[in-house]
């Protein structure tokens, strides 16, 4: 069974929690049996259901996303060795696709039943930390949630960006620079 990757990011310990957007519950007691790759061992019995609550990095159901997120945070927290207290955190969500007005507020609203304060970035992660680092008023949110394989062309152009610009600081021309990247680009030793 293929489906989506969630990371989980707790930035003050540098944990890192990675799972599949699964989810496997018992229909008959209404229970959740586990989440991600644990519910291969669910596949096939009578009575419980594998699904996914994501289809294409969007809700697909509310409820089952809002208990697979809950369950993989706790589990990254667990991960950290940090114990996760009931009271609400400040979470970001990256996201690798465009989303309908509509499509992010369930995914907002979805977080929110237990984050006190959300962003939404339709970045890759590293462009969501360098973004961060850049504003230095804002505050590294707790909880750094990846949901499917992000884009890596703002990660590419950020990191081109400050190589510019250091290079330039250093004297070299922007035709300069484009000549240094073509050229590192057509040697195979640099990768």
């Amino acid at each position: 069974m293929e489906h989506m990757e969630i990371i989980v990011h707790i930035t003050k310990t540098g944990t890192v929690y990675k799972d599949k957007a699964l989810i496997a519950y018992d229909t008959s007691i209404s229970k959740v049996l586990g989440i991600g790759e644990e519910c291969n061992a669910w596949l096939n019995q009578s009575l419980v259901t594998v699904t996914s609550p994501l289809k294409d990095g969007k809700i697909a159901s509310f409820q089952a996303s809002v208990l697979m997120f809950k369950m993989m945070i706790k589990r990254a927290y667990e991960e950290a060795g940090i114990k996760c207290l009931s009271k609400k955190r400040k979470v970001a969500v990256c996201v690798g696709t465009e989303m309908t007005e509509i499509e992010q507020k369930a995914l907002e609203d979805c977080f929110y039943t237990f984050s006190k304060d959300l962003i939404v970035a339709k970045v890759s992660y590293q462009a969501l930390l360098d973004m961060m680092a850049e504003n230095k008023e804002r505050r590294l949110p707790e909880i750094i949630v990846e949901i499917g394989q992000t884009d890596m062309t703002d990660f590419v152009k950020m990191s081109l960006k400050k190589v510019t610009d250091q290079a330039q600081k250093w004297g070299f021309e922007k035709k300069k620079i484009l000549e240094m990247c073509r050229e590192c680009l057509e040697l195979d030793h640099y990768f």
